[in-house]
């Protein structure tokens, strides 16, 4: 029988040969929850890897033994994201580049910055040397 995987993400510390911590009992939980085979990690997991084309599968909400609140757990969909899904959608949307974002002044801001260097050897050349001694 598969052992069920885990992702986690946190603060741990070692405590002499082992890792302890808050991040460390989260994960142990969400291991314990998790079935033959399956994948499962909780919603900050997926909020880390939104756009990447990862299915999920709700396994709704639990509370974890010895961890404050209630944790969203999903597992990983092996086929990746469903086709119309909001997994789907924002992993088909292209990422914008660093311009789009820019305003006009900003770009040409950028522009000047760019040929800057080439201008000023292009001056360099064209202004005669002097003896400053």
């Amino acid at each position: 029988m598969p052992a069920p995987k885990l992702s986690s993400l946190g603060v741990s510390g070692r405590e002499g040969s082992d890792i302890g911590g808050l991040a460390v009992r989260i994960a142990a939980r969400i291991l314990g929850q998790a079935g033959p085979g399956e994948i499962l990690v909780s919603r900050t997991i997926r909020d880390l890897v939104v756009g990447s084309g990862t299915g999920f599968d709700d396994r709704g909400s639990v509370e974890l033994r010895g961890v404050p609140g209630t944790w969203q757990l999903l597992a990983v969909d092996r086929h990746g994201a469903r086709a119309g899904s909001v997994e789907a959608e924002l992993a088909s949307t292209p990422t914008p580049g660093p311009r789009s974002g820019m305003r006009r002044s900003d770009r040409a801001v950028e522009v000047m910055a760019r040929r800057t260097p080439w201008i000023l050897r292009g001056i360099a050349r064209l202004t005669p040397v002097t003896d400053r001694g």
